[in-house]
């Protein structure tokens, strides 16, 4: 777990450090990150709830428009959803069978529970778990969701859930160097230990998901 865990910010810093480097690139490249983030089976690997944090330091540094990056984020975030919803819509009976041999396919049948028993909330709520939500928008699709009912939980989804992770990186940046150019020592470990906090709940999380896969 724990080398996987290392994977993963190394994969969350490569990202983060091509945008910052790239600018010209970062708009297209971050609509195709949030897009495969949303996508079924490639969201598996692409951890959004640590990049987006991350995303979020390059607008609390100064570097780019908090405004801007949230708008990129959500738009690619509702076209990887959408895409994942159309693809079980229109061919996911006949992928199915080789979706469930997969290594996900634990999440898979969860995704297909979540939908079938709540419907709409679980679009709703499945956005906020990490290893299960790229599987959802393909289960609504399978399923029969009718489609303005994802489309409104999905977008009401997708815009608090980048939101709040792109905002906790842009604010936690925007302190930090704050409390750097006034010597405030005490709120800069203050802000370490909230930040740790939340890296253990998330990490513990995830974790405990995982152990569905």
């Amino acid at each position: 777990m724990a080398v996987a865990a290392d994977f993963l910010a190394e994969i969350a810093a490569g990202i983060t450090g091509f945008i910052a480097t790239h600018q010209a690139l970062a708009v297209p490249a971050l609509v195709l990150l949030m897009m495969a983030e949303a996508l079924p089976l490639i969201g598996f690997l692409v951890p959004g709830a640590f990049i987006l944090p991350l995303i979020g330091m390059l607008s609390g540094s100064g570097n780019f428009s908090f405004i801007n990056l949230y708008l990129i984020a959500v738009l690619g975030s509702l076209s990887g959803d959408f895409l994942g919803y159309w693809f079980g819509r229109k061919g996911g009976h006949e992928w199915q069978p080789a979706l469930l041999q997969s290594r996900h396919r634990h999440v898979l049948r969860l995704a297909h529970d979540m939908v079938s028993r709540h419907g709409g909330m679980a679009v709703f709520l499945g956005r906020f778990v990490w290893l299960i939500h790229p599987a959802i928008p393909m289960a609504a699709g399978l399923l029969g969701v009718r489609l303005r009912t994802f489309v409104l939980f999905d977008t009401l989804a997708v815009c608090l859930w980048v939101f709040l992770y792109l905002g906790a990186g842009h604010v936690i940046t925007g302190r930090v160097l704050s409390a750097l150019h006034s010597d405030r020592g005490e709120e800069i470990i203050l802000l370490a230990l909230v930040v740790a906090l939340a890296v253990a709940v998330l990490y513990a999380v995830h974790r405990r998901i995982g152990r569905l896969t």
